[in-house]
């Protein structure tokens, strides 16, 4: 999953790149007075489209994993695991807020609007890299599939949450061995 964000978050610096590199073009078009000015806000308009198309899938994935993120924070919380809930949480705030954020620069204004002295662009970026930063840190905490396995098995640690079906248990044993 770690990658997958990753992978996403380098998905979308590619893409903002690209609008940069449009908007880049339409102003030097439109700077030297060339010809093909018209072609520039041709690009420009449709790189303001991508932008706010971008911004809605960005908006929708932050929101789920947002969400995602709360419900394992309630659900550590419960086992006793306050430093992953914390995190989790954490997490999960961030992907509000970065949900916000990309509503915001898919509206009228724009990305270039300014908001405590960083444009609503930089403030997804940052909130992206905060992000990977805290499943980094998440997956750190939680660790692999077998440590997840050895926590809840006879010997595990967890107060709760433990197997309590031994069929349960060797099933999931053999999921883990198997890698599926």
């Amino acid at each position: 999953m770690t990658l997958g964000g990753a992978l996403y978050v380098g998905a979308m610096g590619t893409g903002v790149g690209n609008v940069v590199k449009a908007y880049g073009t339409w102003r030097n078009l439109y700077a030297t007075g060339m010809a093909e000015r018209i072609a520039g806000e041709q690009l420009a308009g449709r790189a303001g489209i991508a932008l706010r198309v971008m911004g809605a899938i960005t908006a929708a994935v932050s929101g789920v994993a947002a969400a995602m993120d709360l419900s394992d924070a309630y659900e550590s919380r419960s086992l006793g695991k306050y430093e992953l809930a914390g995190l989790q949480l954490l997490s999960g705030l961030a992907g509000i807020a970065a949900a916000v954020f990309s509503i915001l620069a898919g509206g009228s204004a724009g990305g270039a609007a300014v908001v405590g002295g960083l444009s609503i662009t930089g403030w997804g970026v940052l909130l992206a890299v905060v992000l990977v930063a805290l499943a980094m840190a998440i997956d750190h905490i939680r660790g692999d599939a077998f440590a997840q396995w050895l926590e809840r098995c006879y010997w595990g640690a967890l107060k709760a949450g433990r197997y309590s079906d031994p069929d349960q248990e060797k099933s999931d044993f053999n999921k883990v061995i198997t890698g599926f």
